[in-house]
């Protein structure tokens, strides 16, 4: 999957992924 950095495209991205990291790997951000 290609996120691009940068801008509003870019942030929701990435806080997307970053939604979905949380719920699959909770202890990464404990």
């Amino acid at each position: 999957m290609k996120v691009i950095w940068g801008g509003p495209a870019g942030e929701n991205a990435t806080w997307e992924l970053e939604s979905k990291m949380k719920k699959s790997h909770p202890e990464l951000f404990s």
